[in-house]
């Protein structure tokens, strides 16, 4: 991790990265970001925030996974830039995974939480037949 409070940035990743050697399934294990705190002058105190190696960005919104993956994975929204660097295709395939991998495990627990809402509605409006 890098010492904010100085004027020395790390080294920005390069095409020449070499593909990471096992695939890892969350954002934290890349090297390629990182979390850390920057100074905010307003608040006059340490903020959370994210540094991103390949486009040199310090990324505000603290140290949010989802925020990390968008980012990464260049897609828009989730309130943070999609990364303007060029990232080498094995990497950006990673990360167009793990951000699908994020997306579909949302969409099914939204299924799930509907699922049992509407079994539970079932279950008090039968009750309430019964009842009456």
């Amino acid at each position: 991790m890098f010492d904010d409070r100085t004027d020395e940035r790390p080294e920005p990743a390069t095409l020449n990265d070499p593909a990471p050697a096992e695939p890892w399934t969350k954002i934290w294990d890349d090297v390629h970001i990182q979390k850390t705190t920057a100074y905010c002058e307003k608040a006059h105190a340490h903020r959370p925030v994210l540094f991103c190696f390949w486009c040199r960005s310090i990324l505000k919104g603290g140290h949010n996974i989802s925020k990390a993956e968008a980012h990464l994975a260049k897609k828009k929204g989730n309130d943070i830039r999609p990364c303007p660097a060029l990232i080498p295709s094995d990497y950006a395939r990673l990360y167009s995974q793990i951000y699908k991998a994020k997306q579909a495990s949302k969409a099914a627990t939204t299924t799930r939480r509907a699922r049992k809402r509407r079994a539970e509605q079932e279950l008090i409006d039968n009750h309430n037949l019964a009842v009456v």
